[in-house]
């Protein structure tokens, strides 16, 4: 199912044991555009400290309870890496913090998710991140990942920090980006929610985000393969009501472009864009 970034905001991270926190922000990668970590302000009990966690921990969304469960205890967390959220994650601060939670890497396999398209698969046939006890050997197993897969650093970004990136069309700016949704089975990012407010009155458009030809992170631009025509003559979404599949089929049939969900593009970035 399809949910906003806003209808995550504040959701209460659950562990077996009691509550972690509540979602603040997403990182994902800004080449799949897959959510790889929730960002979770974890209150009091944890001195208001800020963790990351994983999608592969998901058990179940709670959408009216505004709540996450997670196979994870408060413990586990206490006791997990400290990583600076404001800051680049680096690929050895990811193995050292898969190596805590007894993950396997992300990263390398075909698809979204390893070899697979949901992050709970990689639990099950995939060798675990070995446990790393100190930083010399997170160093040394950091190396050899970055030798076998040089293209493969990690391109993590934060979704209030593209939220208000200027949309650029193929005849001129149309408008921001005013947020970002994804689907919680594969925690894939399916739409940019954009706000042409300043072009035109009253119409907020969804446009996947793999169209984009360009994605200028310097200047927070994002291009889109589009005329400006095509893009107000795109359906409406009101963002009052739930994105459902025939909104979808309207948003690809008015592009002419396939549907993510119908065959094997489905399992991987689109590769496709509006001519």
């Amino acid at each position: 199912m399809i949910h906003t970034f806003e209808q995550l905001q504040d959701c209460v991270i659950e562990a077996q044991d009691g509550s972690i926190g509540q979602v603040t922000d997403l990182l994902f990668d800004d080449k799949s555009w897959v959510v790889r970590y929730l960002v979770v302000e974890t209150g009091t009990w944890l001195q208001s400290r800020k963790v990351l966690i994983s999608p592969i921990s998901v058990i179940a969304c709670h959408w009216n309870a505004a709540s996450i469960e997670v196979a994870l205890t408060r413990q586990q967390v206490q006791d997990s890496p400290d990583i600076d959220v404001h800051q680049s994650v680096s690929r050895q601060q990811e193995l050292s913090y898969l190596s805590h939670f007894g993950y396997p890497m992300y990263w390398g396999g075909e698809g979204i998710w390893g070899a697979g398209i949901y992050p709970g698969g990689l639990m099950a046939g995939f060798d675990l991140v070995p446990e790393i006890s100190n930083p010399a050997a997170i160093n040394k197993v950091a190396a050899q990942v970055e030798h076998l897969h040089e293209e493969d650093d990690p391109h993590l970004r934060s979704v209030h920090s593209v939220v208000g990136y200027q949309i650029k069309a193929k005849d001129g700016d149309i408008g921001h980006v005013a947020g970002m949704l994804f689907d919680d089975k594969q925690w894939t990012i399916r739409y940019l929610a954009l706000d042409t407010s300043n072009w035109w009155v009253g119409h907020a458009l969804l446009i996947p985000p793999q169209w984009a030809i360009d994605i200028d992170w310097a200047s927070a631009k994002v291009t889109v393969p589009l005329m400006r025509q095509t893009i107000q003559d795109a359906p409406h979404y009101n963002a009052d009501l739930q994105v459902n599949r025939e909104l979808e089929h309207d948003i690809y049939r008015h592009y002419g472009q396939p549907a993510y969900w119908s065959g094997p593009a489905s399992s991987r970035p689109a590769s496709n864009r509006p001519n």
